[in-house]
């Protein structure tokens, strides 16, 4: 789907840190999840809660797109794709609407205080990878 989407303020789960926030870690979900899904999933598997003395835990949600593998049903997803498959080419400008969406949660740490150099960007989207590499 070509169509244009504008750079939202995304929904965010945030686990706040315990003391002074001195580290953020922005932590995407993968496609059809949201953000309060994979913060419960994470807490689940490693039972600690996520909450740590110095580092904020930001999980966002992607907004609602029409997702084409999906025949454009919404979906919150990060970028579209045009098939799902190793060979097939992202959908780049849905990646770039996805970039600007991350440049902003980081912009977002950084007014808060935190340097970039302070600020991690994860996922468990093995396809989120080499576009996080690109920003």
């Amino acid at each position: 789907m070509a169509a244009a989407m504008k750079v939202l303020n995304l929904q965010k789960n945030i686990v706040c840190q315990t003391g002074k926030h001195t580290a953020s870690v922005i932590f995407l979900h993968g496609s059809g999840d949201t953000g309060e899904g994979v913060c419960s999933w994470i807490q689940d598997l490693i039972g600690n809660g996520l909450v740590f003395p110095h580092i904020r835990m930001v999980f966002p949600t992607a907004p609602p797109r029409p997702y084409t593998p999906m025949m454009g049903q919404m979906s919150t997803v990060w970028f579209d794709r045009h098939r799902i498959s190793p060979d097939v080419p992202d959908h780049m400008e849905s990646v770039d609407i996805m970039c600007e969406h991350l440049n902003r949660l980081i912009e977002e740490e950084v007014s808060s205080g935190i340097p970039k150099n302070r600020i991690i960007l994860g996922t468990m989207n093995i396809n989120l990878i080499p576009v996080i590499h690109w920003m």
